[in-house]
């Protein structure tokens, strides 16, 4: 009985220390109150519509929720894909947990599906959309507020809702891209197939855009496999001249927790998670709402650690321009291109830029009422290391890239094994990183002794991180264990992660 009753408390440690380490490292889920949240949800059931055929590129859905957000009418958000993104909304497609909670608000949704799968013309696709859109349009009714329209769209549709006004798109009050595809002949997309298409030419459709814009970009839609990458958003940005306002935003990447928070290129589709609620989503209901500078609530982790804030890069005053072409990972060469126009007068400079960040450490001087390419911070604080959000915890000057290692850590785990435990993590990136060791404990707040006894040497870059493991075989079963993970960069300063826990058979 007593042998019973020990197995028992066991089970009940195990349990109730997983929960709490689980809620830890949890990344925040949709916010109760504010840009969104479900504060707002009014009824849980809709009507799907369906008009066109899926083979032409002319297929469309568009939905009517049980309750409209006004009552006998509601504001419309005409919602556009990415490319190749096939699949009905809402039944299993990629936007069905954004859509859903457009709905749920009361908003009528009209989803165009513009392209076939085999489309080489960007022109053909938009128009698909702005017809099966007028279409859609008529059919609704006097229940869609023509007058109070929001354009959406991600990838290659948020090139066209860069261009809608231009091409003859329905008059709207805002638009609202996400890592918005400007050029696809990107991310390792063959030459062949660029050499085919036909696209766009926004510089001469955008102009026509007379309504505010928010562009919206995350940080790791960068490198060789970016399809939005940062000069795009840029791009789109300066393209908008006409604009009454316009600003960008950025999504920086966390990795404290599991699973992260990823500002990737696919990151405003499903699987929902903290960035979509509090970034991508809180965006489109705050244009609905008529707004465009807002501060976005990125929550916090389950141990009470704030997620990394949104950046606000730039929104420069009017008459001015501004332009950052920043190299891709691995850099190719170190030089950023800044251009700008103020009151007339166009300036290009070429800047060093040795870390590839698009700011250089030249420190360039802008004249009055122009703002630099990136921050609003025109000096480099920390030029040895790949930092577009020259964040500055201590207000130093100096930039944390440049004090401590940056290891952008993805997963750390401790897998239990008869008489062994498995130590791993993988990162998402290293700088200046030498090595690492494994440190273990008894206790959580005990002290932690370092178990390996040679640093185990670095693997990952700055554009590639490395997957690692350790095996810890000076252990016993039923003893729980905690490990932490120090990473240390060639000045030998050190970070510590962790820790996680485990139990080497905890049950039999």
């Amino acid at each position: 009985m007593k042998n019973l009753l020990f197995y028992f408390l066991i089970i009940l440690f195990c349990i109730a220390t997983a929960r709490a380490v689980y809620a830890q490292t949890t990344p925040p889920g949709q916010p109760s109150s504010g840009y969104g949240s479900d504060e707002n949800y009014i009824t849980d059931t809709y009507t799907t519509y369906e008009s066109g055929i899926k083979a032409e590129g002319t297929q469309l859905f568009y939905y009517i929720p049980a309750v409209l957000r006004n009552g006998t009418t509601a504001p419309v958000v005409i919602f556009l894909h990415g490319m190749f993104v096939e699949d009905p909304p809402v039944a299993g497609n990629k936007y069905a947990g954004h859509i859903i909670h457009l709905l749920r608000q009361g908003y009528i949704v009209i989803y165009p599906q513009f392209n076939t799968g085999n489309d080489l013309d960007q022109n053909v696709m938009l128009n698909r959309c702005i017809t099966s859109t007028n279409g859609a349009l008529t059919a609704i009714g006097s229940q869609a507020e023509t007058d109070n329209m929001v354009l959406y769209g991600h990838s290659v549709g948020g090139l066209f809702c860069i261009c809608w006004a231009g091409a003859g798109g329905v008059p709207v009050k805002a638009l609202v891209t996400a890592h918005a595809n400007m050029y696809p002949c990107v991310g390792g997309m063959p030459a062949v197939v660029c050499e085919m298409l036909t696209l766009l030419d926004y510089e001469s459709l955008a102009p026509a855009v007379t309504y505010p814009a928010i562009i919206l970009w995350g940080d790791a839609d960068t490198g060789a496999s970016a399809l939005a990458p940062w000069n795009q958003q840029v791009d789109a940005f300066n393209s908008l001249i006409n604009s009454p306002g316009k600003v960008v935003y950025t999504v920086q990447s966390d990795y404290y927790g599991a699973p992260a928070l990823v500002g990737h290129h696919g990151a405003p589709s499903d699987p929902v998670d903290g960035v979509d609620y509090r970034y991508y989503w809180a965006a489109l209901d705050a244009a609905l709402d008529d707004q465009i500078s807002l501060t976005f609530d990125m929550g916090s982790w389950g141990d009470g650690k704030p997620v990394k804030p949104v950046i606000e890069n730039f929104a420069p005053s009017a008459g001015c321009a501004i332009e950052a072409t920043i190299c891709s990972e691995p850099c190719e060469m170190s030089i950023t291109v800044l251009s700008y126009t103020c009151q007339g007068t166009p300036t290009v400079a070429s800047l060093s830029d040795v870390d590839c960040d698009g700011i250089s450490e030249e420190c360039p001087v802008l004249p009055d009422g122009c703002t630099p390419a990136y921050l609003n911070d025109s000096c480099d604080n920390c030029p040895v290391a790949f930092n577009p959000g020259q964040e500055d915890t201590d207000n130093n000057g100096v930039g944390d890239a440049c004090e401590t290692v940056l290891i952008s850590l993805d997963s750390l785990t401790a897998t239990a094994k008869p008489g062994k435990v498995i130590v791993a993590w993988i990162t998402v990136s290293e700088v200046n990183n030498a090595g690492f060791n494994i440190y273990r404990s008894v206790m959580k707040n005990g002290n932690y002794k370092k178990i390996n006894p040679d640093l185990i040497t670095a693997e990952g870059t700055p554009t590639a991180g490395a997957a690692y493991r350790y095996v810890d075989k000076d252990v016993k079963n039923r003893n729980t264990y905690f490990y932490k993970l120090e990473d240390v960069d060639v000045n030998g300063v050190s970070t510590m992660h962790g820790p996680v826990l485990v139990t080497p058979r905890c049950i039999y």
